[in-house]
């Protein structure tokens, strides 16, 4: 069925939420055109075919249907519901959500871990004193009470201070849940039936139950219904202000979801119809629109609007809500209420490069999620647009212009194709609205100078190499690592991490050992819990350039260890031949007396780890004798950060005093080959470690949990260590097999590397200073000259990337330095991109410009990135168009304090100096190649 999204999204709350509107009190009716243009809005919203099915064989659904109005009525709960509440019969947590309600027996719940039927005779359990069920009773309306009946939990069985099991309350909120979504579903039905087969049955159960329901939404009350904490419940009109976060709910646990999208939709779909007045006549409501309009959608919209201002993930749900009852109710206030609130949004959530504040690519793709499948739908024909917020306008559209997508939403959906995908994750299929399929993003190389998200992507199919890195901040939220990698081969992850998986228990998902990254001295990226669980800057991409064939980038991050080391810097570098690819990491650590490098397997990989040398048993742990390993332990009591090492389960080591290679991945099928090339000597360890996809803890079998491999490479006398891993990652499958790699001897600031492959041979140089100019030796008795970052020296000439020179056997190749002072910023959007920086120096544009990394090193040395589109020579300086938001404002001083005012809206001293990451190449003349 066309309309339909498939997004990863891990909230199994939100797998079934939908849209609902609401209409204006003023004229229920509306005037025909605008009834129409209404109707019009709503009249293609689908559910997916295997979601209906599954739901019309439900039995308790023919139950419903053959259940007459004033029956209908009586199932609905005229008291709020809570959903987090356990089964008191089992170990069921209330995450779990393991009771369920039905129409067959709607008097109880039922447990689907133990089978317990509740209320029983045992639970709610009677007060010894009172010889009655406790209960607690809140006056919702004057002179109107609520009984919530519960079971008082013993104090040694609860699992948070002050437990009671809302039993009653449960049965509710289930009930509730179930006959909402039973209206939607008959209201989708009967819309999707042809004129003069409708069955009316479905009009009469949906205009029932939405009726009944907006008789009773005004005395439910308002409660607090948040997992893990005692449950509360208060006044049905409570005024604001309201707890922080939503956590003040009504209709549901949450604020945000408080417009009952279900209910919305359905009611959109059915409202014209005679069913609604003889629903009326059941219920005794003479104006059941009137009814609907204004004490459900109205009054639930109102609460929504009430709520406090975070920004949040959440909020966008809120915002989805107002819109939709906005639009239901042709209210321009409630739909200009939530675009201005969409303009802080898009500020305060994102970063300037698009990618959302959690910089998290689950979350990231949840927010698209609402964007594409309910926020633009929603504005889309919108005849008034909202003069506070400057929004693109339909071409053409003359006086009837609409509101067309937030500009913010266009680099959001860029962004969102950077991080790998692991496509191991299963996806969840979740209700939007119904619109084209989003085209797959295209594979490409970028650079989130924001969020701090770099990707390589470098060959064709199964060759591909894509190499992902993240040096992001954990001001949006906690982030526990820092250079973490991740490869996939052929479109295929192999090195992954768990960022996309649910938490540990333990906590293993935090710490530093469990990424693919270097762990200097056995500590957690920090140093301490305390710093760890502090707001801190990330790293600084200091290059990014990409070609084709040939990207390089270089990311440092003095904050991993700011106190164990003066160097944590990772090059990467990735390249592509006419039969081959490969990439290169060159991983430098100067500080501490231990360093461990870590490549882990993709989380549900069965794929164990291979070495080109034989190995030993492995130790009994990696854990150090000092610290014992408690398997009890839980995240949040941050044992975590001392015991991570006790999560691995050696199985073999080796030490290794020459270069050698370690595999991965099953014969046939993409892998990759690791060429260990420095430093030495170094131990070698494979283990396994807990992997959360498969329900792996820690594994002591060979064949369980997701492989590891260790690299350690020690202080031999107590001295300042300083290590240079260096790695050749090719890949292993259906692909052409480099036929020799090593690493040519040179200066320690220096790293050169032989590939020989069936189109020939080729030198990779990596300068470990540069801007100073390095002489190295190749192979076959010839020499290097530069003072660039990376060169690729080959029989098909010379690529340089940073730097001004490279020669070589005759070959040379320069590029002029891009580089200047940021006078001043222009936030301002045009074809030529969302602003401009400017430069008070003229800056030839030497055809390498476009698509080019722009970096800006701060008075206080933290750099930031953006993509340059064009430069433009003015009378007095420059301007630098870029793709992204400026992100910051400053006054026209070089010294000025750059403000921004995107997420995370801090502030950086000047002066501001930027350079432009390039790369140049000199290609053999035709007859001197042969």
């Amino acid at each position: 069925m066309p309309g339909r999204l498939r997004i990863a999204a891990r909230w199994a709350c939100w797998a079934v939420a939908v849209v609902a509107l609401s209409v204006s009190t003023d004229g229920f009716a509306g005037e025909a055109a605008d009834a129409k243009r209404i109707h019009n809005l709503f009249a293609q919203f689908e559910l997916p075919d295997n979601w209906e099915t599954r739901f019309w064989a439900d039995p308790n659904v023919k139950s419903l249907l053959a259940l007459d109005a004033k029956a209908l009525a009586e199932l609905v709960p005229v008291q709020a519901g809570i959903r987090h509440c356990r089964c008191p019969a089992c170990d069921a947590t209330e995450t779990s959500n393991s009771l369920t309600w039905s129409v067959s027996n709607p008097k109880v719940l039922t447990c689907r871990n133990c089978q317990a039927t509740v209320p029983n005779d045992t639970y709610p359990a009677k007060d010894q004193k009172e010889k009655k069920v406790p209960e607690d009773v809140v006056e919702v309306r004057h002179g109107v009470s609520h009984r919530y009946p519960y079971h008082a939990v013993e104090a040694t069985k609860q699992r948070y201070p002050d437990e009671k099991l809302y039993l009653a309350a449960k049965r509710d909120y289930e009930a509730r849940e179930f006959l909402a979504k039973a209206a939607l579903y008959a209201a989708v039905r009967y819309h999707e039936q042809p004129a003069g087969s409708k069955d009316p049955a479905l009009a009469r159960l949906a205009c029932v139950l939405i009726l009944r329901f907006a008789q009773v939404y005004p005395g439910y009350a308002t409660h607090f219904d948040q997992p893990l904490s005692p449950k509360v419940f208060q006044q049905a009109d409570l005024p604001p202000p309201y707890r922080r976060g939503y956590q003040t709910g009504k209709w549901d646990w949450t604020a945000s979801l408080d417009v009952p999208l279900n209910l919305l939709i359905a009611y959109a779909l059915v409202r014209d119809q005679p069913a609604l007045i003889e629903a009326g006549q059941s219920l005794n409501d003479s104006h059941p629109a009137r009814t609907i309009e204004r004490d459900l959608f109205r009054a639930s919209a109102e609460f929504v609007r009430l709520q406090r201002e975070e920004y949040s993930e959440v909020s966008l749900h809120a915002y989805r809500g107002l819109l939709a009852a906005g639009r239901l109710l042709d209210d321009p206030q409630l739909v200009g209420e939530a675009v201005r609130r969409l303009e802080g949004f898009s500020e305060r959530g994102f970063y300037y490069d698009g990618f959302w504040r959690q910089g998290d690519a689950a979350a990231h793709r949840r927010i698209l999620n609402v964007f594409d499948g309910w926020i633009d739908r929603l504005l889309v024909g919108y005849p008034e647009t909202p003069r506070p917020l400057e929004l693109a306008s339909a071409p053409n559209s003359g006086p009837s212009r609409e509101i067309m997508p937030l500009p913010m939403l266009a680099l959001a959906r860029r962004a969102g194709t950077t991080s790998l995908i692991d496509t191991r994750v299963p996806e969840i299929l979740q209700v939007s609205w119904p619109a084209a399929i989003a085209a797959p993003g295209t594979r490409r190389p970028s650079l989130l100078g924001g969020v701090g998200l770099a990707r390589l992507a470098i060959g064709e199919k199964g060759g591909a190499i894509d190499l992902e890195v993240r040096g992001q901040d954990n001001i949006g939220a906690p982030h526990f690592q820092r250079q973490a990698l991740r490869l996939a081969v052929g479109g295929q992850l192999i090195l992954g991490d768990l960022d996309e998986q649910a938490p540990t228990v333990t906590g293993w998902d935090r710490a530093t050992a469990s990424h693919n990254t270097v762990v200097v001295d056995g500590l957690n990226q920090r140093e301490s819990l305390g710093k760890a669980s502090e707001p801190a800057l990330g790293g600084d991409f200091l290059f990014f350039a990409a070609d084709p064939d040939f990207q390089v980038l270089t990311l440092d991050d003095p904050r991993a260890y700011p106190q164990s080391t003066t160097r944590y810097r990772q090059t990467l570098v990735a390249t592509a031949g006419l039969q081959s690819s490969y990439a290169i990491s060159v991983f430098e650590v100067h500080g501490g007396l231990q360093h461990d490098q870590i490549y882990h397997a993709a989380p549900g990989s069965s794929a164990r780890w291979q070495l080109s040398v034989k190995m030993d048993a492995g130790p009994a742990t990696l854990l150090p004798e000092s610290i014992p390993y408690v398997p009890t332990a839980r995240a949040e009591d941050g044992r975590w950060f001392v015991q991570a090492y006790g999560e691995f389960a050696p199985l073999a080591q080796v030490r290794l005093i020459r270069p050698a290679m370690a595999w991965l991945g099953a014969p046939d099928s993409p892998g990759v080959r690791l060429h260990l090339l420095g430093p030495i000597p170094i131990e070698v360890t494979t283990a396994n470690s807990p992997d959360p996809s498969t329900g792996s803890a820690r594994a002591e079998a060979e064949d369980s949990g997701r492989a590891g491999l260790v690299l350690r490479h020690r202080s031999p006398d107590g001295s300042t260590l300083k290590s240079t891993f260096v790695t050749v990652f090719e890949p292993t499958g259906a692909v052409t097999p480099l036929t020799r790699v090593g690493r040519v001897a040179s200066s320690p600031e220096t790293v050169v590397i032989y590939i020989e492959s069936a189109a020939g041979a080729e030198h990779v140089v990596v300068n470990l200073a540069p801007g100073t100019t390095q002489t190295v030796d190749l192979a076959h008795g010839r020499t290097l000259k530069t003072d660039g970052l990376v060169v690729r020296a080959s029989s098909r000439g010379l690529v340089l990337a940073g730097g001004t020179f490279a020669e070589s056997a005759g070959l040379r190749v320069e590029q002029q330095p891009t580089s200047g002072t940021i006078a001043g910023v222009v936030r301002h959007t045009s074809a030529a991109g969302r602003g401009w920086f400017e430069s008070d120096q003229y800056l030839r544009d030497d055809g390498q410009i476009a698509g080019r990394t722009l970096l800006i090193r701060h008075g206080n040395d933290v750099t930031r990135a953006w993509t340059l589109q064009r430069v433009e020579n003015m009378n007095r300086g420059s301007r630098l168009y870029v793709l992204e938001e400026p992100g910051f404002t400053m006054e026209k001083k070089s010294s000025a304090e750059a403000r921004y005012y995107q997420f995370p809206r801090l502030s950086a001293p000047g002066p501001h100096q930027f350079r432009v990451s390039k790369i140049a190449r000199t290609q053999v003349p035709r007859e001197s190649s042969n």
